[in-house]
């Protein structure tokens, strides 16, 4: 590779260096000198980055399936970043005349950004016949990139900072000669595809050796759901490459990260909300090598000191643990006694965080901001599990709300629409009588309004009722929700009063699509050509709980009015067509569901959720219903995870008998469950193994479960029945109360795991992650043991994630020693068995779910582990980060992953309903 233009990027600039030819060196300018090292020497190195791209490519992808499939040249090569450059080879591609494509060059713009683009591809002929899904492609790139040599005399590793962002799935920095200072295997990082802000902070470290070159690999991915319909031009993927040195990180120190505070409003004089958020960064250090990471001492953040004297406090609620690279959002309570003085527009709130000795303290500022007109939108925070979020509260217009108090508008955005966009204040129009809220999501993507961005919508209704102050006495909100919301956001209404339609009084789903599988088709994925049909039914059934249509007969008599454009051009309008018109087939009325189609509209117009007939509808269901008003005397529920859906008229399906596959009851008699003592109903189920009712018309005090474990009979489920386990799929590892525990030996590449996982856990939903040593935690565990207590007090609810085997992680190997668990065992040769079949070929991988052993009954663990380290990092690649990926409970990848998808698996699937083996569920190859 020609390093014909070099790009110098240092942490927080872009720095053009001059062009240069082969054998020349590059010319550098406008470089500042870098902070001294541990041993006092002054640096001045500057990673270098080609601006010559070799790329291959495009090769036709599925939606999604990037996570399984590493590239479909991995068919021919197992080291992608050595693939001889030669204009004349070519490789396989259905896109391309001919069906093959070659090596093309592109070159990087001045600001970094790369594109790339094949307008000799047909693509308007490939859409006609397969849709836009067809459109979907990747691109495999590589560059040259150089850490010159140190200034010091110990050739230790050098922290990088390494920012990929947009049209970007994941890259690895390879070296080019062999390195004692990396394994091996290449280490796979995930790129900010969704190009969340601020970049750099949300960057990957890397150990790099000095005066060393690296081909820096790049998978480019064009998926519709992110880059959106390019027609009319041909669609092209564009990535923008951020790499520098850690100007000023490169200290074992920790620092306050800018730009990604959470901080609420100041209304009438009171802080708006009972958290604000601060990200602090713990830096690498300079002498971190595999043998140096395990002298590292973890630094906390002890406390924290701050407020006004005599008005508000800040305090830290539990200390917070760093390790070398992490960032972590520090999670700081807000207790207020008397309003602010309303003279300044801000208050400056100083602040001291005490780390463990002999570590300084760090001395900050918080600066927020006034709200000076009470009767406009206004941003509040709050928490939902590890997360910090924001929201924006409208108030009403009406200073004398009705009595009962009036329900609450839930509005949801859509994807990619972030609350500093002014479309977020004006989404919905100022109710009447009720407060509107407008909840971030965690991002601006979140998890489509599914798992924990549901919980968090639902959990800012429930903050906007405890604001102090800033909500005015007498206009309080009540507790039922109106849903509303815009493409992604309408799907997300859909979802929401599909799933919990006990807790939502009506919705208003505008734009919506049914299911990520109907709105960017999955028939172009590689796996449906090379995978066991039986196979790819398991895998789907990993989506199920998010499929709207699946789920919306669960909606008879809750009100609803779907709203479309008739000429949407994203969500095409058949998908409100189809669920209303599902709708009216379960409640067995044929306009029980109305779609209001606007004429000519596109996907977005101003008026979309703000016209007179949406806001006549919303006063309408607002005014006139009640939650107990809407229950039919008749109806089906479906549910496909208990975990994440709720009752219908007091009935509540708690356990299935078959995890993976839907539950449904057929409900007869008087509408309420249990609502009139002795009044007879009728149930009808379907995979149902235990049933809760509890009717809400007289507000029965307890509720009545059923229970039958393999037999045709019911019976009352007994006091001392163990709780139904928690399911999967592994998407639900996400979904923890509290900050993920990582559990990693203490070796480098086990840590690096550890640091990938945090950081993705982050990005993609800003969940908090805390980074354990096995040696720690197994500690904690015989410490339990000796008390006979069943949790680790203070982490019963927080999801566990352990890293290796039994043979490397002493918790996996405690958990397999103890029994209990699915059927999973590893043996002393590195090879694992799941059931009766043992997989020992080099390269193989095994990610699954399992109860935490930190709290086995009610929390979930996941376990990454692998054959080597190759089958390691190939599991590690399918950790879940993002929506729509179909990987139900445990699944074992091989090296034909890589480029056949689900076709290359080993075995996939889901445990039984006790973490046994499930015949009907599970699949082995």
């Amino acid at each position: 590779m020609a390093l014909a233009l070099l790009l110098t990027i240092p942490f927080d600039s872009i720095v053009i260096s001059s062009t240069v030819g082969h054998g020349q060196q590059p010319l550098e300018v406008g470089l500042d000198r870098l902070s001294s090292s541990a041993h006092g020497a002054a640096r001045d190195l500057r990673v270098e980055i080609g601006t010559s791209w070799e790329a291959l490519g495009p090769f036709p992808t599925g939606t999604r399936e990037q996570t399984l499939i590493l590239s479909p040249l991995s068919a021919f090569t197992d080291d992608l970043a050595s693939i001889p450059y030669n204009t004349s080879t070519r490789f396989p591609s259905s896109l391309a005349d001919g069906g093959s494509v070659g090596w093309t060059m592109f070159e990087s713009e001045e600001d970094g950004w790369v594109e790339t683009s094949y307008p000799a591809v047909r693509w308007a002929e490939l859409r006609a016949t397969e849709g836009w899904s067809v459109l979907q492609h990747t691109v495999l790139l590589r560059t040259s990139l150089r850490v010159p040599p140190s200034s010091t005399s110990r050739a230790v590793p050098v922290p990088v900072r390494v920012s990929i962002t947009g049209s970007a799935h994941s890259f690895a920095v390879v070296p080019t000669t062999s390195s004692t200072h990396l394994p091996p295997p290449i280490e796979w990082h995930t790129a900010n595809i969704y190009s969340y802000t601020p970049t750099l902070p949300l960057a990957h470290t890397l150990l790099l050796a000095p005066k060393q070159t690296y081909t820096l690999l790049v998978q480019a991915v064009y998926e519709i759901r992110v880059t959106g319909d390019p027609a009319p031009r041909p669609p092209a993927c564009r990535f923008r490459v951020e790499v520098g040195e850690e100007h000023g990180w490169t200290r074992d120190e920790v620092k306050v990260v800018g730009g990604l505070e959470v901080l609420p409003e100041v209304v009438e004089g009171w802080v708006a909300g009972e958290v604000v958020g601060l990200a602090v960064r713990r830096g690498m250090g300079w002498e971190i090598g595999e043998e140096a990471w395990e002298e590292k001492v973890d630094i906390w953040v002890e406390r924290v000191e701050g407020g006004i004297e005599g008005i508000l406090r800040v305090e830290l609620p539990r200390i917070v643990r760093l390790r070398p690279s992490q960032m972590r959002q520090l999670v700081l309570r807000i207790s207020q006694t008397l309003p602010l003085p309303l003279s300044d527009r801000a208050v400056t709130i100083p602040l001291t965080l005490h780390l463990t000795h002999p570590h300084p303290p760090i001395h900050q500022n918080l600066t927020l901001h006034f709200h000076t007109h009470s009767d406009t939108p206004f941003l509040f925070t709050y928490s939902s599990g590890s997360t910090l979020h924001t929201a924006f509260a409208i108030p009403p217009v009406s200073a004398s709300p009705p009595s009962p108090r009036s329900p609450v508008l839930l509005a949801l955005h859509g994807a990619g629409v972030s609350l500093s966009y002014p479309a977020a204040r004006e989404l919905v129009n100022r109710q009447q009588h009720s407060w509107a809220v407008v909840p971030d999501g965690g991002t601006s993507w979140g998890y489509d309004w599914h798992g924990p961005t549901q919980r968090a919508a639902f959990d800012a209704v429930s903050a906007l009722g405890r604001l102090q102050g800033s909500v005015p006495q007498g206009r309080e909100p009540g507790r039922e929700t109106f849903v509303v919301g815009h493409s992604n956001g309408g799907q997300g209404a859909w979802h929401m009063v599909a799933h919990f339609p006990d807790l939502v009084l009506g919705a208003l789903p505008a734009s919506a699509y049914s299911k990520i599988q109907s709105y960017v088709p999955y028939h172009m994925s590689r796996s449906f050509r090379t995978a066991d049909p039986a196979l790819t039914g398991i895998l789907h059934t990993a989506l199920a709980a998010h499929d709207i249509d699946l789920h919306v007969g669960n909606v008879a008599g809750v009100p609803i009015l779907a709203v479309h454009g008739g000429e949407d051009e994203n969500v095409p309008v058949w998908h409100s067509r189809e669920l209303v018109g599902l709708a009216n087939a379960w409640s067995g009325s044929t306009d029980a569901y109305k779609l209001h189609e606007v004429p000519h509209a596109p996907h977005y117009f101003p008026t979309v959720l703000r016209s007179a007939r949406a806001q006549s509808f919303i006063d309408s269901v607002i005014l006139s219903r009640t939650l107990s008003a809407q229950v039919p005397e008749s109806y089906t529920l479906t549910v496909a995870s208990p975990d994440e859906s709720g009752s219908k008229g007091g009935m509540r399906v708690l356990e299935v008998q078959v995890p993976g596959r839907i539950a449904r009851v057929r409900f007869e008699g008087a509408g309420d469950a249990a609502a009139d003592e002795g009044a007879a109903l009728r149930l009808r189920t379907s995979n149902v193994r235990r049933i809760e009712l509890n009717g809400r018309a007289k507000e029965a005090a307890g509720a009545l479960v059923f229970y039958r474990n393999g037999t045709t009979e019911w019976s009352f489920a007994a006091d001392d029945l163990p709780p139904p386990r928690p399911l999967g799929p592994l998407l639900r590892i996400l979904s923890s109360p509290g900050p993920l525990l990582i559990v990693a030996p203490p070796l480098e590449r086990y840590t690096s795991a550890a640091r990938r996982v945090a950081h993705d856990a982050f990005l993609f939903g800003r969940i908090d992650a805390d980074i354990v040593s096995d040696d720690e935690v197994l500690g904690r565990l015989l410490l339990a043991a000796e008390r006979g207590e069943e949790a680790l007090e203070g982490l019963q609810e927080r999801a566990v994630v352990l890293l290796g085997g039994a043979a490397e992680n002493v918790v996996v190997d405690w958990v397999q020693k103890s029994g209990g668990g699915p059927p999973v065992h590893f043996h002393e040769s590195g090879a694992f068995s799941v059931h009766d079949s043992l997989f020992d070929l080099p390269g193989t991988g095994l990610i699954y779910l399992h109860p935490s052993p930190l709290s086995p009954l009610s929390s979930l663990g996941l376990t990454i582990a692998g054959t080597d380290f190759a089958g390691f990092e190939r599991a590690l690649r399918l950790f879940p980060v993002r929506t729509g990926v179909p990987l139900p409970e445990w699944a074992v990848v091989r090296p034909e992953t890589d480029w056949m998808g689900a076709g290359g698996l080993g075995g996939a699937g889901w445990w039984d309903a006790e973490w046994g083996w499930s015949g009907g569920m599970g699949w082995v190859g």
